[in-house]
């Protein structure tokens, strides 16, 4: 367990990417080495830390990357917050451990992050999957003969993802006549509200991040996220310097979807060992009878498949109509804290 600058020797890098990209956990994207010289580059590499579990040839057999972070403990009566704590925590990026399902190996690491990090108040592991190891671990271990509390900030939720075939046609057959024919009637409804001009563009390139910026902007102050703090926090903080390096290390697959001359909707998204992360989407509100949400996911599925070797699609935390309308696998899933 140490702490570091963000420098990785090329042995351990070489282990770590070969590990990730054998993983099965669809968050890998935030284990992985591309994502810690992200955040490396263009965060604070100082609260970056990392577990490595080696066996007794000393051959790595897990890394876990850490990220020391404020974590804000709502307490809530009724439908208002009462007060926030702040506590100190170290967060396991990617949520479950990149670590053998070995109990052993699990309270190896455990005991071990809380004797290197006294100053944390909890450990907090995303999204991680009912029925996993992990979840079992966390569960099962008697947490409070350690004076340790184990929390679900936001209880058990599901989650869903979808497993592309390799075929669009092939991924439309799960659905019934008329649920086709009303996607594509949506997406006509929409390209003829735009005069006959509707198209999906992909942005992959550091090229392309300052007008897909401006856009992104433009939409999101016409959304109903605006209204959010928190989102508008985070939108405010997407620079042109932190997407585009994205884009350089070949992870940046966002879209927006231009109708006409302006463009109504965008998706922020990127994409690593299979997997397609569909992170944060917006709309133009004055586009919502048109659908231009369901009709960017549905475009963006075809290309998706049509380009590139993605295998799943991550739709991300929480529930919602659309999730359940375009998934095909459906878990459950919680956050836990360890404080």
């Amino acid at each position: 367990m140490r702490a570091s600058d963000g420098t990785v020797d090329d042995c351990t890098r070489s282990r770590w990417e070969e590990l990730a990209q054998c993983s099965k956990n669809l968050y890998i994207l935030y284990q992985s080495p591309t994502w810690w010289d992200h955040l490396a580059a263009t965060g604070d590499p100082a609260g970056l830390s990392m577990a490595i579990v080696r066996n007794q040839h000393q051959r790595i057999e897990g890394i876990v990357p850490l990220h020391a972070a404020r974590y804000p403990l709502a307490f809530i009566l009724g439908k208002h917050t009462q007060l926030n704590l702040f506590l100190n925590s170290m967060a396991v990026l990617g949520g479950v451990p990149m670590l053998p399902d070995d109990r052993v190996t699990y309270d190896l690491v455990f005991q071990k992050l809380w004797s290197a990090f006294p100053e944390c108040d909890s450990v907090y592991l995303k999204s991680i999957p009912k029925g996993s190891f992990c979840w079992s671990y966390l569960c099962e271990r008697h947490w409070h003969g350690e004076g340790v509390t184990l929390y679900r900030p936001d209880g058990v939720r599901l989650f869903h993802s979808i497993e592309l075939p390799a075929t669009f046609s092939e991924y439309l057959s799960r659905f019934h006549g008329k649920t086709r024919w009303t996607l594509r009637k949506k997406v006509a409804r929409l390209r003829e509200y735009g005069g006959g001009q509707l198209k999906l563009v992909r942005v992959e390139s550091a090229e392309q991040v300052p007008e897909f910026i401006a856009s992104l902007r433009s939409v999101f102050d016409h959304s109903w996220q605006c209204r959010n703090a928190c989102i508008r926090q985070y939108v405010n903080g997407c620079s042109c310097d932190k997407i585009a390096d994205l884009a350089r290390r070949g992870i940046l697959r966002s879209y927006q979807l231009q109708c006409g001359d302006r463009c109504c909707a965008y998706v922020i998204g990127y994409s690593y060992a299979g997997v397609y992360h569909y992170s944060d989407v917006a709309y133009d509100k004055g586009y919502a009878s048109f659908s231009p949400g369901t009709v960017l996911l549905y475009l963006l599925i075809e290309d998706l498949i049509s380009h590139g070797a993605t295998h799943w699609v991550n739709l991300g935390i929480g529930d919602g109509s659309y999730k359940r309308q375009f998934a095909n696998r459906h878990v459950c899933d919680a956050d836990f804290l360890l404080i």
